[in-house]
């Protein structure tokens, strides 16, 4: 019997898992291969979806009176069940609290909670069909690490290895840019001969992920009550570096057109434009945005087996694990499954 719990990953599932084993008294060790929490839960701006909420119940007649008000209906869903935040998007606000929450803990109860960051973890340790441990690298040293294991490492679209998982079950979409995972936590479950993989080939492509500097607003909509709504969001993207304010006249420039060419593109030819305007602009393409396939799991999330039988002692949680959003996840549902799967883990 081991007296610990070993959760590899640092975003939201991650620190789920984390927290639900400490509330109950356990011990927890966290493996995070970068040096900062957050994953990709904290670049998650669909917001999260939830059911019978409080902020849901008697709020019908509310949302259809303010739209941009806290609940949300997302494109394929039937009623609005997305919650917004005021003032942070829910995958930051959410994240950082319990990155906050970890970090806190970790400094004043070692006995409870250990973290090593920059560990990569590359080998699961099994002694019969069980699952007892792991093997990392840090600061280019193998170590080893002994107890259940919740693997919450993310989807598999940033692999760009030798032997790609991405390019292996979808070849013609490989090359797209994407902010995704790197599929430690796949590999590696396939590398012991278990882990039954499902809905491998369901991969979401985001059509307008902003991947550099093209949208363009014009300096009217600032005056309506929409424009603060927008303006929120310019903020959230051009801190990020993702969006840019610019002139029209030195817009043009940094593309290397004329002023009468860009005003003539599709953005504008309706529109008057003076020379001295300003714009937010990025440029947009589609990107790789979130993995539906991954390793077979039930609903404790335990791992299963090429034979639909359980691992014991090995967990996934979040998008590492497939067959939840079916073959098309739904907006808002990404960090509701993160959460709940990582409490489910026991």
């Amino acid at each position: 019997m081991y007296n610990q719990v070993i959760v590899v990953g640092g975003g939201l599932s991650g620190l789920s898992a984390d927290h639900t084993f400490l509330e109950r008294g356990g011990h927890v060790l966290v493996l995070n291969k970068n040096s900062f929490f957050g994953g990709s839960s904290t670049k998650a701006t669909s917001s999260i979806n939830g059911a019978l909420t409080k902020t849901q119940i008697g709020g019908q007649e509310k949302f259809k009176l303010d739209p941009f008000s806290c609940i949300s209906i997302l494109g394929g869903h039937s009623q609005p069940h997305t919650h917004r935040g005021k003032k942070m998007f829910p995958g930051m606000t959410i994240t950082y609290a319990l990155m906050e929450g970890i970090e806190e803990i970790v400094n004043n109860q070692p006995d409870r909670a250990r973290l090593i960051k920059k560990a990569r973890v590359t080998k699961l340790i099994k002694e019969g069909d069980a699952a007892i441990g792991v093997e990392y690298v840090k600061d280019g040293q193998t170590c080893k690490e002994y107890g259940p294991v919740i693997l919450a490492t993310g989807g598999y679209a940033a692999d760009f290895t030798e032997n790609p998982l991405l390019k292996k079950y979808r070849l013609e979409i490989y090359n797209l840019p994407t902010t995704n995972s790197e599929g430690d936590g796949h590999k590696m479950v396939i590398a012991i001969g278990g882990g039954k993989a499902t809905h491998m080939k369901k991969v979401q492509v985001h059509p307008t992920g902003l991947v550099d500097l093209n949208d363009y607003v014009t300096s009217e909509i600032w005056k309506t009550k929409l424009s603060k709504e927008i303006e929120w969001h310019f903020k959230h993207y051009v801190g990020r570096g993702l969006m840019r304010n610019f002139l029209v006249k030195h817009w043009q420039k940094k593309i290397g057109i004329s002023v009468s060419q860009l005003k003539a593109t599709k953005f504008f030819h309706n529109v008057p434009i003076p020379i001295n305007d300003q714009f937010h602009v990025a440029l947009m393409s589609p990107v790789l945005h979130y993995i539906m396939g991954g390793i077979d799991i039930n609903a404790e999330p335990e791992v299963r087996d090429m034979q639909e039988q359980v691992i014991p002692g090995l967990f996934a949680s979040g998008e590492i694990a497939g067959g939840v959003h079916g073959a098309n996840r739904l907006g808002g549902s990404s960090l509701l499954g993160c959460v709940i799967y990582g409490m489910c883990c026991r």
